[in-house]
C-alpha cells in the first residue's frame, strides 16, 4: 500500500471521505478493518451469506415449481 492509498485510513474520516469519494462511513469501516487485520484486511471480501437456514428444501421447491407450471392463473 503507498502512501497516497494509505491516507484516508490515517485522516479524519471526512477528508478521506471527499479525497475518494465515498461516503465517511465507508472509510470509517475501511479503517476498522486495517486496524482489525492490516493491509490484508481492505482486500475484496464476498458478500455471500455463509448459510441459509431458511431455504425451502428442494422437494418442495420443486412441488411449488410443478403447481405453478399446472396453474399459471393462480398469480404470484
Amino acid at each position: 500500500m503507498t502512501t497516497s492509498t494509505a491516507e484516508p485510513i490515517r485522516s479524519p474520516p471526512l477528508h478521506g471521505a471527499l479525497s475518494y469519494g465515498v461516503s465517511r462511513q465507508t472509510v470509517t469501516a475501511w479503517r476498522k478493518r486495517y486496524e482489525a487485520s492490516g493491509v490484508d484486511g481492505l482486500s475484496d471480501r464476498s458478500r455471500r451469506p455463509h448459510s441459509s437456514p431458511t431455504r425451502i428444501d428442494p422437494a418442495v421447491e420443486a412441488l411449488i415449481c410443478e403447481m405453478r407450471r399446472q396453474h399459471r392463473r393462480w398469480g404470484a
